[in-house]
């Protein structure tokens, strides 16, 4: 009797212990997020084609990025790829270094091409974090690092597409409701018949109503998203000015004395006046910009001012036989040494010295573009190049001497993390554009971008490689919108979106440069406000058990089953569901009758024992 009780509470106790013992099994790593969306594109026959596209996540991951697909894949579809986890992160504000990511696109094409996935990614990626998969829409559209979606083609072949397959909500990138595209007309000329391309417009919203389908602009990913979802993950709130760093107004007003003094000096010495009239008309401004408290923007144009000013007498010298170049190059090889003297010695942990550095080491490294691009031929645009150099590496010593501690300390590991990350992305988004401008007929991407990239993959500092690949992929954003003539309409939202994200950091640079973008209206610098912010937020908020600070609520993960045709890990399907739905409170309670199961087990082998005896 008494080997069958006890027979029956070590199957009792079994049992007990599977799904206690389950959520201490290591399965954080088998958390998955999933979320399958319709993609549409452009055969080769010229037709609208629909395919899926699948998304991923698992954590705890490590950022990786893995894209699949059924045809053979280009190298731009890769490249979206990795743009769409940025511009995800960057909307939804969660740490993208703590997942995996995979994009599994199946599509009825030989090869998958072209940008236009990009949008559904981004997208794909917050919906599957929200755990909410609506399929009632297709989307097309390119995403920016900006988080901004930019224009495809074959829009009307992708409408009448998504028609046909009973869908009937359709999204384009803004400004594309009216499609300019070529008709082929084939004429028929004797026994010849000649081919034609003949330009024509459509408006998709009045087309997509002939279709029975409702066609929808969205300017950016958070656009997209509040649209399919109702929920805006962008605060609506009104731009708020902070107060900029007080040793950005010390560096700002030593330059603007210097920029005068070298302005007098070119009126003595007979400096080339239609410089000197920009050179006053610069100093001017940042006169009026440190006054109302803009003073990054106040120092921009204090550069400019000097430089102008020195460029002014350097073409008097030149035009008299006076110049002597070397000794000007001899001065910012002087200068920029001082600078490095004065970086490698400034060391610190404060998030204002890492910013003061980040900053002063990118006006140093133009400093020593416009070094390098000066040399040749003297014309005025390189003696203004050479002069602009010797400006740089004056204001980056400057900010270097006037950088302050802010009592905000960042861990070493955490930022060489996200400069890591950042890097990566800048390089793969630096050869994405490379074939975006081609396929397009943009022209090209704008060189220094590029070599900004490079430059940032082989430094050994975290900090300057951060702000390197940061001004990177500003460069190349603003590229991207001044070729499609974007800017101007889509300004507001990156103030917006920039001044959300500063509003959850301590930094003193990114308010700095938000300021100065909205002053002087300058996309660029609004692009590098954002995603300074968005770097020291992750690391400001990021324990090491990497706990993620968002800007919408983050929903409890929810587990996917295993399917045949889907999810192929087997059992660890159950385990995943298990352990997601299992409370803690049960667990407690499943761990006291484990516990008593095992006293009850010892006293009655004692028991058996003493009988025994």
């Amino acid at each position: 009797m008494n080997r069958v009780f006890v027979r029956l509470v070590a199957l009792i106790l079994i049992v007990v212990l599977i799904p206690v013992i389950t959520p201490f099994i290591n399965v954080e790593a088998q958390t998955l997020y999933s979320c399958t969306l319709r993609i549409v594109a452009v055969s080769s026959s010229g037709t609208g084609v629909l395919g899926s596209l699948t998304v991923r996540i698992s954590s705890p991951g490590s950022g990786y990025i893995f894209v699949s697909t059924s045809p053979a894949v280009e190298v731009d579809v890769q490249g979206a790829a990795r743009i769409a986890v940025l511009a995800a992160s960057i909307v939804g504000g969660f740490n993208p270094l703590v997942y995996d990511y995979y994009f599994i696109v199946e599509a009825p094409s030989i090869i998958v091409g072209g940008p236009s996935a990009g949008a559904a990614m981004a997208l794909g990626v917050l919906l599957a974090l929200r755990g909410i998969c609506p399929r009632d829409f297709v989307v097309t559209g390119m995403i920016n690092p900006d988080t901004t979606i930019g224009p495809v083609g074959g829009l009307k072949e992708k409408l009448e597409a998504t028609a046909k397959a009973g869908i009937r909500k359709f999204i384009v990138p803004y400004g594309q409701l009216n499609y300019a595209y070529y008709e082929r007309v084939a004429v028929k000329r004797g026994p010849f018949i000649l081919v034609n391309y003949i330009p024509v417009t459509v408006n998709l919203a009045d087309y997509g109503k002939q279709l029975n389908v409702d066609v929808i602009e969205a300017l950016s990913l958070s656009d997209l998203y509040s649209q399919i979802t109702g929920e805006n993950l962008v605060f609506r709130e009104p731009i708020s000015m902070r107060e900029e760093h007080r040793g950005l107004e010390r560096v700002a007003s030593i330059l603007i004395e210097e920029a005068r003094e070298s302005i007098n000096l070119a009126v003595i010495r007979g400096g080339l006046n239609s410089l000197l009239l920009e050179a006053r008309s610069s100093l001017d401004s940042a006169l009026n910009l440190s006054q109302s408290g803009s003073y990054y923007a106040a120092l921009l144009k204090a550069i400019d001012a000097g430089s102008l000013a020195q460029a002014s007498m350097l073409a008097y010298k030149a035009y008299r036989g006076e110049l002597n170049i070397s000794m000007l190059y001899n001065d910012i090889n002087a200068t920029l040494e001082i600078f490095n003297s004065k970086y490698s010695k400034l060391e610190d942990n404060d998030i204002g010295i890492i910013e003061a550095k980040g900053l002063a080491y990118t006006h140093a490294w133009l400093s020593i573009l416009l070094y390098n691009n000066s040399r040749g031929p003297l014309t005025l645009n390189s003696l203004i190049s050479i002069s602009r150099s010797l400006w740089e590496a004056k204001a980056s010593i400057a900010i270097l001497d006037n950088a302050e501690r802010l009592g905000y300390s960042l861990e070493y590991s955490k930022l060489k993390a996200i400069s890591t990350y950042i890097v990566a992305t800048a390089r793969s988004i630096a050869a994405y554009t490379n074939q975006i401008y081609s396929e397009a007929n943009l022209g090209e991407p704008p060189s220094i971008a590029i070599d900004m990239a490079i430059a940032a993959s082989i430094l050994d500092d975290p900090i300057t490689s951060m702000f390197l690949a940061i001004n990177s992929i500003a460069l190349i954003a603003d590229s991207i919108h001044r070729s499609l003539n974007t800017s101007s309409d889509i300004l507001s939202y990156i103030l917006l979106l920039a001044s959300t994200t500063l509003n959850k950091t301590n930094s003193v640079i990114a308010p700095s440069l938000l300021n100065a973008s909205y002053k002087l209206r300058d996309y660029n610098l609004a692009v590098q406000s954002l995603l300074i912010s968005w770097a020291l937020t992750i690391i400001e908020n990021s324990t090491e058990e990497a706990i993620i600070k968002t800007y919408i609520e983050t929903p409890t993960p929810i587990a996917i089953e295993a399917r045949s045709n889907q999810d192929k890990t087997g059992g660890l399907a159950y385990i995943r569901l298990l352990s997601s739905y299992v409370s803690n409170t049960i667990l407690i309670a499943l761990l006291l009758v484990s516990i008593l199961a095992i006293a009850i087990i010892i006293a009655l082998i004692a028991y058996k024992k003493t009988r025994l005896k």
